[in-house]
């Protein structure tokens, strides 16, 4: 949490890369942190470690974790 609170907006693969965590672990663990409500995924972009399209994930500020609608 610490790494995606100083660098929101990274890909899984970006935070893999920065942290030294494996790509795939953070991958299945980020969506369970979403359903928590302590990150929150936002849009796709390229990935600038893939080049490949991959959604971006941000850390929410406690107690900024409503739901958000649309």
């Amino acid at each position: 949490m610490l790494a995606l609170k100083q660098g929101s907006g990274l890909t899984s693969n970006e935070l893999a890369q920065r942290t030294g965590l494996c790509r795939y672990m953070l991958a299945r663990r980020l969506p369970e942190l979403e359903e928590a409500g302590l990150v929150w995924r936002g849009q796709k972009r390229e990935c600038k470690v893939s080049r490949r399209s991959a959604c971006t994930w941000w850390a929410v500020a406690p107690g900024a974790n409503y739901t958000l609608a649309v």
